[in-house]
């Protein structure tokens, strides 16, 4: 960081920097303030001209310490919010899913008890395709690797075109004990 200032009354550009500086860095801060500001003063009209570097200014390295505390801490700031914006989407639509699936395994049920049948095949491919992508969405929010045949209930396998394992038997229960495990986190 650099402080420049130009005394039109005695022709001159004085700087000071944060730090000291290598040869390497002063010729190139020197080639751009000459090239930069200079240009918008008298410097190059008037003769003398001096360009004198005065050495290290202790306000300027201050400054330049607050200026990164403050960047840094926006930076955890923003980090924060980001990441605490991306964790209510995730368990929002983590939720959403979640109430899709089962509302799913519901209306096959309601369908089941009714005794619908019409189009079976083709209504049980459109709800198990349904379900499928319902299951891979939640799995993406709810970091989980959940399949079709832990979360029906064995009794309505068949409505999703999932076959019956000897030794499934489960409870009358609204939805698998499977699934009720994996209720979204409050």
């Amino acid at each position: 960081m650099a402080r420049i200032e130009y005394h039109r009354a005695a022709n001159a550009l004085r700087y000071v920097t944060h730090r000291k500086m290598t040869f390497q860095e002063r010729f190139l801060v020197e080639q751009h303030l000459l090239a930069s500001f200079a240009q918008k003063t008298d410097y190059y009209e008037r003769q003398p001209a001096l360009f004198i570097y005065l050495g290290i200014d202790e306000q300027l390295a201050l400054a330049l310490d607050k200026f990164h505390s403050r960047e840094s801490s926006q930076q955890v700031a923003d980090e924060e919010v980001a990441a605490s914006v991306g964790d209510l989407i995730s368990r929002s639509m983590e939720r959403y899913y979640f109430e899709q699936i089962g509302d799913t395994i519901l209306e096959a049920r309601r369908n089941a008890v009714a005794g619908v049948s019409g189009l079976a095949d083709e209504q049980r491919d459109r709800r198990r395709a349904k379900l499928e992508e319902l299951v891979e969405a939640y799995n993406v929010y709810a970091g989980q690797r959940i399949t079709l045949a832990e979360i029906v209930p064995t009794e309505l396998k068949p409505c999703f075109g999932l076959k019956q394992e000897d030794g499934d038997e489960q409870p009358g229960g609204m939805l698998s004990e499977n699934w009720r495990n994996h209720a979204p986190r409050a």
